[in-house]
């Protein structure tokens, strides 16, 4: 990505005030030719030219005239310093061109007297940075159509496998992406996590920019290094719109990443119920479990989204079934959606559980159950919720640990433990 503006700018600043400090303006011709394009002192610079200066002396950290007046847009002095046949592609010690500097400043017209000038396009400083990914990280839309027609390499991607239409997918505007596809980038390219111009896109809710990649031809089932999709992004982020046209475009409902998390698994994890009814409606698959064996009812348990439990099981989801790893902090496996529900404190997602069906007493293989786990953390609507189920007080883990015992820093909950008859 690009380095910020000010950075560049500032070196500008700090070569003119070492310059000036250090005598060297009244004794190097040479040094008087760069500072006079970094002041914008056309004159100056013409003057300079005249009487045999080197065009293409470098200072500090190997900055030329022509980059310093295309730094700041001194878009004549950039003329007058190419008609004089100076290096149009010199770079500085990190890579940096007269080009790049203009991209990355916006300065259009300097831009397209650079390019007339047959400056290079595709040259990358030493973090990857060509000027057309330069200019598209500031957001300067019109510098990267100007650079693209000039047969900038639309694709051209950072040290992190990052391309502009990457950029323009994670900050807009949509014009700019509307743009760019008509110079026919790669919209399936991917940067070094494996995202695609469209996840990106997903991934900051931009809708019109993911109906825009999806019309030219996004794959609409890619995948990134993790197996997460489009798809998966949409549904955790809750974004019904996106996940109606992802869906529309052919969108794998059941896809699954490396953990086994598919796009309904991450709606539930988020309590998306409006999301997850679409999904079930595109006939996703209720019974589905990631590699932890957590089910959509586990996650929209721990969500604590009520409406988002009761439309599962309304939709034939087990309430008693068990996780096969670890969902809750307390449980080693084998937790029941109640339990992650009275872990995080959930009382009316407990409610509806417990109107379903759900087992007051189920315990883990170590023993916990969910009323040890509402008392431990001092959820006290829970413990009440529970005990109006007729959750039994007095069970104890492997370790000898009561639902009392778990309760010991909250004075509340020991309370109603005690007043409903737990033994001390």
């Amino acid at each position: 990505m690009a380095r910020p503006q000010i950075a560049a700018l500032l070196r500008v600043i700090l070569l003119i005030v070492s310059l000036c400090f250090s005598g060297l303006c009244a004794k190097a011709q040479n040094n008087d030719l760069v500072l006079a394009a970094a002041k914008g002192d056309l004159s100056q610079v013409k003057t300079l030219i005249a009487a045999k200066a080197d065009v293409d002396a470098k200072v500090g950290g190997g900055l030329t005239a022509l980059m310093a007046g295309s730094l700041n847009g001194y878009t004549e002095i950039v003329r007058l310093l190419a008609e004089a046949r100076c290096d149009l592609n010199a770079t500085t010690t990190d890579g940096d061109t007269a080009l790049i500097g203009a991209a990355q400043f916006g300065h259009l017209e300097t831009v397209r007297v650079l390019l007339a000038a047959h400056a290079d396009p595709n040259i990358k400083d030493k973090f990857g940075n060509s000027a057309l990914t330069i200019a598209a990280a500031a957001n300067h839309a019109d510098v990267v159509q100007e650079l693209a027609a000039a047969h900038a390499d639309v694709d051209a991607k950072d040290d992190h496998g990052i391309t502009a239409l990457m950029i323009f997918a994670q900050n807009g505007p949509v014009i700019a992406i509307q743009e760019l596809l008509k110079f026919h980038p790669n919209v399936n390219a991917r940067n070094d996590d494996g995202d695609s111009a469209l996840i990106i896109a997903t991934a900051r809710n931009h809708v019109d920019i993911v109906r825009a990649l999806l019309g030219a031809k996004a794959d609409v089932n890619a995948s990134n290094k993790a197996g997460g999709t489009s798809l998966m992004t949409a549904a955790e982020d809750g974004d019904l719109d996106v996940v109606r046209d992802l869906l529309a475009a052919g969108a794998d409902v059941n896809a699954k990443a490396i953990d086994g998390t598919t796009a309904l698994l991450a709606a539930s994890f988020s309590g998306r119920a409006d999301v997850m009814r679409l999904l079930l409606d595109t006939h996703a698959d209720l019974k589905v479990s990631n590699t932890q064996g957590a089910t959509p009812l586990i996650f929209a348990a721990g969500s604590g989204d009520p409406e988002s439990v009761r439309m599962l099981i309304v939709r034939g989801a087990e309430v008693n079934t068990k996780s096969e790893g670890q969902p809750t902090a307390e449980a080693d496996s084998d937790a029941t959606p109640l339990m992650v529900a009275s872990e995080k404190g959930h009382a009316e997602a407990a409610r509806v559980l417990l109107e379903a069906g759900a087992d007051v007493n189920a315990a883990t293989t170590n023993g916990m159950t969910a009323l040890m786990m509402a008392a431990k953390y001092g959820y006290v609507d829970v413990v009440k919720v529970l005990l109006a189920a007729g959750a039994d007080l007095n069970l104890r883990t492997q370790k000898g640990e009561t639902a009392l015992s778990a309760a010991s820093d909250h004075v509340e909950v020991r309370s109603v433990l005690l007043q409903a008859g737990a033994k001390p």
